[in-house]
């Protein structure tokens, strides 16, 4: 079982390699979201959220996973020592993170950011880290549903 913890506030995520699957959750019962996201050799395709949630699309190409989580640009680099970035421009927020064993530790953002820690279970680094930024975009760039309760007269 993978797990990791993100930020101050101990967002946990868990997850499990099925084959080639990745599926798991972030965080607690009241702000959790499911991940489900399948590996091929052209990169990486599935959602953030459950039914209906954010789509992720990123392709593989020369080392380099990039494409889109929801409407955010992303790009990811590396297997033991991995960098990225979330966005483009002025608004872009970076990711750093390194593989020590079956560890792995980083930050996602600046001062303000936050910083994770993955227990990988065995698999590469730069899963923990797409997880990681899954789990930022899941909790942090995902508006949260609202359910709506209705009272009977």
């Amino acid at each position: 079982m993978i797990k990791g913890l993100l930020g101050s506030e101990g967002f946990e995520m868990q997850a499990r390699l099925e084959g080639d699957v990745l599926k798991g959750r972030i965080g607690g019962a009241l702000m959790a979201r499911e991940i489900n996201l399948t590996l091929t050799d052209q990169g990486v395709r599935g959602t953030l959220g459950g039914r209906g949630g954010t789509p992720v699309d990123l392709q593989l190409n020369q080392g380099e996973l990039s494409g889109l989580i929801g409407a955010d640009a992303v790009n990811l680099r590396g297997v033991d020592q991995i960098s990225g970035a979330i966005g483009t421009g002025l608004t872009a927020i970076s990711m750093r993170a390194a593989q020590r064993e079956d560890t792995l530790e980083g930050r996602i953002g600046g001062v303000g950011g936050k910083s994770f820690t993955v227990t990988l279970d065995g698999v590469p680094g730069w899963i923990g880290a797409l997880l990681m930024l899954s789990a930022y975009c899941a909790l942090e760039r995902v508006p949260v549903q609202r359910v709506s309760v209705q009272r009977s007269p």
